[in-house]
């Protein structure tokens, strides 16, 4: 949704100003990127959200299973 990345991109924002990490600067980057790539309409309106439905089925792109949420932890233990 365009306002959870608003907001979050605002939280990292602050964080990298008091900080200096530059882990919280890419991350703001990152986020203000995809709503211009994903979220911006090409007469330059912003969309409210994106829809979930891919290739017949909602969320197939937006919804991880939890092997697949381990392998990207790079195989954490079950259960954490």
């Amino acid at each position: 949704m365009l306002y959870d990345n608003g907001q979050l991109a605002r939280v990292y924002l602050h964080a990298y100003q008091i900080t200096g990490n530059e882990f919280y600067k890419r991350v703001v980057t990152e986020i203000l990127d995809y709503v211009i790539r994903e979220m911006t309409s090409p007469e330059g309106g912003f969309y409210s959200s994106q829809d979930a439905d891919s290739e017949g089925h909602e969320g197939k792109f937006f919804v991880w299973t939890p092997e697949e949420i381990r392998s990207a932890l790079g195989g954490a233990r079950r259960g954490c």
